[in-house]
């Protein structure tokens, strides 16, 4: 699996997920972290600016960590 996260001006982070494992908080967690490393990297002149950031409503996804991280 893929999961691909972009902006208006292209592609900020690309994540394979290999084989057959489940996503769990801590796999999604570091995601996150790759994703806020990548935003600051490539986005310098847009930190001021609100993020709008959509997701499904995987339990991976809602759990106290993340939450803290989004």
């Amino acid at each position: 699996m893929t999961t691909i996260f972009w902006d208006t001006q292209g592609i900020l982070l690309v994540d394979f997920f290999e084989g057959q494992r489940t996503i769990t908080s801590a796999y999604y967690n570091g995601v996150l972290r790759k994703l806020a490393k990548a935003f600051t990297e490539k986005c310098l002149g847009k930190l001021h600016q609100t993020v709008l950031f959509h997701q499904d409503n995987v339990p991976a996804y809602s759990s106290h960590q993340t939450r803290a991280i989004l």
